[in-house]
This record gives C-alpha cells, structure tokens and sequence, in this order.
C-alpha cells in the first residue's frame, strides 16, 4: 500500500540523526516506516509525534475521515499525559497503546468492508526502541536503557511483527514488563501536592466543550482566564511589595520583610507574571491561528512546543509561591503592630493572601488550557469514539468472564 508521501531527500537527511530508522524495516518487511517519538516523557520534555515526521498511509485519510494532522493530534493528546515520575504513568501510556489498537480494528473492518483482507491493512504501532551500537559504554559493555519510543507504521496485526533484539512492542499485555531506566517516582509525601499543581489532567469532556462552543472556544477562554489571573497577579505583587518595601523611620524592620518576600528565590515573585505572559502571548496567537484554520498553526498546537511553553510558565507560578508565603507571614505582624485600624489590619492581612489564591488559580489555568491545546473538533469526535470503543471492549471482556 502506498506512503501518502515519500520523505525527500532533504528530510531523509533531517532525520539521519535517529540511529534506530530502518532497522525494523530490515527485520520486518512488514513494517514500511518508523518515526521516533519525541521527548523523554517528562512535565517539561513531553513524549511527541511531530506532524513533519508523521507519513501515514492514504488509506487511513479515508477509512477513518480524519488528516494526518488529526490521528497525530489525538496521539499526542494521548501521550503528553504520560509522565514517567508520576504513578499513573502506565495508565496513560496504555490510553496511547488503545488509541493505535481502535485506529488498526477500523483500518482492518474497512479493508474487509471493501473486499480486502484485514492482513493487509495499515496498522500503527508503539515500541521501544531497541538501543544502537554506540550507546554502550566501553567500560562494561553493557547497554543504556534509555528506552525511546518509536511509532512503527506497517501492515498487517502488530502483534506478528518480528522486531529487533532488544526491541518491545507496547501492547497492554505488554506494559507491565516496560520499566524505563529513567523512571524516578516522587516521595509520597510530595506526589499529592505535585499532582495538585501539575498533574495533566483529562481533556474537557464533551459536553463541556459543546457548551463553551466547542474545544477551540474553551482552549481560547481558558487562555483568556490565565491572562486575567496573571494581570491580577502582577497587580497584587505590586500592591504587597509596595506595602512592605515602604520604610518609614518608625518601622525599620520592613526592610527586613522585603529583602526576604524579594530574595527567598530572588525576584521570583517579580519575574513569575512577566514570564507568564511572555510564553501566553505567542500561545494565543497559536490557538487562534489554529481556529481560523492556518496549517502551521495546525501542526504548532499537535506538537509538543505549546504544551511545554505553558509548563514552564506553570513552573515559573509555582517556584513564585515561597515569595508569596513569606509575605503572607510578613503582613502578619503589620497587621498587628503598626496600626489599630481593624479595616486596615484586615486588609494588611488579605492582600497576600488573595496573591496566594490567584496563583493556586493560575496553576489550576495552565493545567486546563494544557490539557485542551491541540484539541480540535475532529480530534475530540475521535478520542471519543476511541474511548467509546474501549468500554465496549472492556464490557465483552467482562461478559465473557461472567
């Protein structure tokens, strides 16, 4: 079956640098193209396909009415989930690994609808990739693990696929005997705060979206709500450093409280909002672009550049918060000893506090907007008839068994 397009011979040279190409195309005449997945699956170097190295079959345009740019975005949308640190990691690779599985059941039911066998239909599949020569290390000769994966695109059942030593086809039978090397679980006692501030959430659901107006007008209002909460930072962090740097003669001791809310994680507290905005700004340009339909734009938000930009500025809010804590604890005793005014006092002593909740809001913002970047109509109707096909699966299976 034909390739929808052939790589150049300048892409063939951009790609040259991924020791693993064509060595399962060498094992298995089957598998007729390979393409590394990007990143190392962690909150700021998100697992990727990007839409320039994804050659798809024509076949699957037509059998599941959807572009190529459409099934990378719904993988992707599947893959960013996965972060090795996290516990539920396995979880969301084995959401990616049932996508491929519901993307080949309807390559294989049209090619046996249109008088084909389901042998010799297109298939997707995720391995890890088997190790190449050069990393192993001359002292041991033993191989780095570093696992990287790569999206096979063949014909046929994946699961007959002979691929090289090393090598592991990712299948839900098989995900339990996949243990990256670089796999570092969080201290419980950080794993519930951790998760509170960057777990990747799931997609909105549908009838949230529709609501909104769809996935595109929910990824634009949850952008317009992290720019709100970040100008409103900017304007608490203003207001509390205004009112803790001012140092009359009568309460030296100020000083003191704002060398310390400035320099706990030097200038954090400034530099939060101002990075927020920086990496928001091209973002929603992004997404706007992606709405009105502009094909560059399209490929940005199915990669995996806008979700880290706003990982990163998610890491900017949450170092800021130690600044924040120890202005909250700073305004205490100003409350208390510089003023008999009840109003004031109270005011002293909400002001840092509202900085503290504007943050913890804008953390919950950039997980809600990272989590619907990418997401368009036709990769929500196709997450959703994914999703629909796995409970139905799941629900024979447990028939069976009864």
């Amino acid at each position: 079956m034909p390739l929808a397009r052939v790589p150049s011979d300048e892409e063939t040279s951009a790609l040259a640098y991924n020791p693993h190409r064509l060595s399962y195309r060498l094992a298995e005449p089957r598998v007729s193209h390979e393409v590394r997945v990007c990143g190392r699956g962690t909150f700021l170097s998100p697992y990727c396909i990007e839409l320039g190295d994804f050659y798809v079959y024509d076949a699957f345009s037509m059998a599941l009415d959807a572009s190529a740019a459409t099934v990378a975005a719904s993988l992707n949308v599947r893959l960013r989930a996965v972060t090795l640190s996290h516990h539920r990691w396995r979880r969301e690779l084995s959401a990616a690994v049932q996508f491929l599985e519901y993307v080949n059941k309807q390559q294989q039911a049209v090619a046996v609808s249109t008088g084909g066998q389901a042998l010799n239909a297109a298939a997707l599949a995720l391995a890890r990739a088997s190790p190449s020569a050069d990393e192993r290390v001359a002292s041991d000769e033993e191989l780095i693990d570093t696992h990287p994966l790569v999206l096979l695109l063949g014909t046929g059942e994946p699961a007959g696929w002979v691929l090289p030593e090393g090598a592991m086809l990712l299948t839900p039978d098989t995900l339990d005997a996949y243990c990256p090397s670089d796999v570092t679980p969080l201290p419980c006692l950080l794993a519930a705060p951790v998760a509170a501030l960057f777990a990747v959430p799931d997609p909105p659901p549908r009838a949230y979206n529709a609501l909104l107006g769809g996935p595109m007008a929910a990824s634009l209002l949850a952008a317009a709500v992290l720019l709100l909460l970040l100008l409103a930072e900017g304007a608490l962090t203003t207001l509390v450093l205004v009112g803790l740097c001012q140092t009359p003669p009568e309460y030296p001791h100020r000083a003191q409280a704002c060398a310390a809310t400035l320099l706990v994680l030097p200038f954090a507290n400034i530099l939060a909002p101002l990075a927020g905005l920086t990496l928001l700004a091209p973002v929603a340009m992004k997404l706007r672009g992606t709405r009105s339909g502009r094909k560059l734009a399209l490929e940005t938000s199915s990669s995996g550049t806008l979700v880290r930009d706003l990982r990163i500025g998610a890491l900017w809010n949450v170092a800021s918060l130690p600044n924040t804590l120890v202005a909250q604890l700073c305004f205490v005793p100003l409350a208390q000893g510089e003023t008999t005014d009840t109003l004031r006092a109270t005011y002293l002593v909400l002001l840092p506090a509202c900085l503290l909740v504007t943050k913890l809001l804008a953390a919950q913002a950039y997980k809600a907007l990272g989590a619907s970047v990418g997401l368009t109509d036709p990769v929500q109707s196709m997450l959703h008839k994914c999703e629909a096909h796995v409970r139905a699966k799941e629900a024979a299976a447990l028939s069976g068994r009864e």
